[in-house]
């Protein structure tokens, strides 16, 4: 996770820049497609690979499967080392003066505030761990983590862009619901296809179906952002996904080809929607700051996509539904 998501606000900040302004949503859905179509190759490498390094040498199946991604690493290092830098950002470097701002790393670990910028990420690297680590910490004290958590990020924006820190701070809460609402289905699905009865087999291949929706999704989400407007699809293809959540998990595992077309189209509108936020984020940053704006906003929403799942999985419901109502709307009545 660590690595991934340095990679990741560089690498999404280098693709955005390097598309016409007019191109730039499909650009981003492009860009996020390739996690989905990540995501099918690694449900059809753990159906076969996994049982036969299992029957091979007990315990290691699972293991075997995670040595498969340190492949991409060699194509990254290919990449960082052959690849030009964006026109854009090429630009913006002949057109700066020695009185120009300094980078975001600068403002916070160099400047006068450096000791204390120091001291609240380490502090905040330890509340993370002590929040997720529920076995030691109580349910208070996890709120006031949280709280101590959200105030370190909130004076780190500040510090980064003090003319528009509020509007970097609605972008985190923005990312956040969103990992919120998308994640817990990303994260629990297998747990939940097998508690409704479904083979391993059958999971591989329905959750091979939701990342081809998702794959697809971010593409669609590209076009039709370009087509209609950016705000304008994110609403109508949220509204949509909503719709399908219902009759989705009150499925049981008698129709597996009903439950594949259900998350098929649930993960195309939902989670597929989602492709549009890294040309959103960049698009509030100028050049110089935009892949430690795009990383910083981006990557503290995402932690939604680690409460989202956990909430799921530990939200206490009295009833007999416990799996399905999990991945529903809140507010919905448990019983």
């Amino acid at each position: 996770g660590f690595a991934m998501a340095g990679e990741y606000s560089t690498s999404a900040t280098y693709v955005i820049e390097s598309w016409p302004k007019h191109m730039r949503n499909k650009a981003s859905g492009f860009l996020l497609s390739g996690f989905a179509f990540g995501v099918i190759l690694a449900a059809q490498v753990d159906k076969y690979l996994t049982p036969a390094v299992e029957a091979w040498h007990p315990g290691w199946g699972w293991r075997a499967l995670f040595l498969t991604g340190i492949a991409p690493i060699f194509v990254a290092l290919y990449m960082r080392r052959n690849l030009p830098e964006a026109d854009e950002w090429e630009q913006a470097k002949r057109e700066r003066t020695r009185d120009r701002e300094p980078d975001a790393f600068h403002v916070l670990f160099s400047g006068k505030r450096r000791i204390l910028n120091i001291l609240g990420a380490v502090v905040a690297s330890v509340a993370l761990m002590f929040i997720f680590a529920t076995d030691l910490v109580p349910g208070w004290a996890i709120a006031v983590l949280a709280v101590l958590l959200a105030a370190i990020f909130i004076i780190f924006i500040a510090q980064f862009d003090p003319k528009r820190w509020i509007i970097g701070v609605a972008i985190m809460v923005t990312i956040f619901a969103s990992f919120m609402y998308t994640w817990p289905i990303q994260g629990l699905l297998p747990t939940y296809l097998e508690g409704v009865g479904y083979d391993p087999g059958a999971v591989n291949n329905i959750v091979t179906f939701a990342g081809l929706g998702n794959a697809i999704g971010y593409i669609v989400a590209g076009f039709a952002g370009d087509a209609i407007g950016m705000r304008r699809w994110y609403v109508i293809s949220l509204f949509i996904s909503q719709t399908l959540v219902f009759p989705l998990f009150i499925q049981g595992s008698e129709f597996v080809i009903l439950v594949s077309a259900l998350l098929f189209f649930n993960q195309m509108f939902g989670q597929g929607v989602s492709g549009l936020l890294p040309k959103w984020v960049a698009s509030y940053f100028p050049v110089e700051r935009r892949a430690a704006g795009l990383g910083f906003c981006y990557n503290v929403g995402a932690l939604g996509g680690a409460v989202g799942p956990f909430l799921g999985a530990n939200w206490p419901i009295p009833t007999g539904w416990e799996w399905r109502w999990r991945f529903c709307p809140s507010d919905l009545p448990s019983s």
